[in-house]
């Protein structure tokens, strides 16, 4: 049987079961609940490290790139030059603009308020957070 007949025969079979299950027992589906959390998290931590060597790999290309041709070394300052320019204006230029165009004063004062309370404790989490926080889903964060 080919794979792709193997995976939406196992993909039916998944609903049918989650459907019947999920009308019987509260503590499945609670369960399943927990360690699918804990299998995409796990997933998640993946991504941040990938993403981060993909653009470590990309600038070293890019960098031997701007070796072979007068023209990848213009595109690269010229990457450089959008991102200061992008960077001067959220600097400079949306603090002008707020200034031109003030926020309601209503509107600053609530998140003035929103900003300067801090809320109360809540209550305990239950013990399937907790195994779902056991896996970060982020790497960077984490540490």
């Amino acid at each position: 049987m080919k794979k792709a007949l193997i995976i939406l025969f196992a993909l039916v079979l998944g609903i049918l079961t989650g459907l019947f299950v999920g009308t019987r027992s509260e503590l499945i589906v609670e369960a399943a609940d927990v360690v699918g959390n804990m299998w995409l998290n796990a997933l998640r931590m993946t991504v941040i490290p990938l993403v981060f060597t993909l653009l470590i790999v990309g600038i070293g290309k890019a960098a031997s790139m701007a070796r072979a041709g007068r023209m990848t070394a213009r595109a690269i300052l010229f990457m450089i030059f959008i991102l200061w320019c992008s960077s001067a204006m959220a600097a400079f230029v949306t603090p002008a603009l707020l200034n031109i165009f003030p926020l309601n004063i209503d509107a600053a004062a609530a998140l003035q308020a929103a900003l300067g309370d801090a809320a109360a404790p809540g209550d305990v989490p239950p013990f399937s957070e907790f195994l779902r926080a056991l896996i970060p889903t982020n790497a960077i964060a984490a540490a």
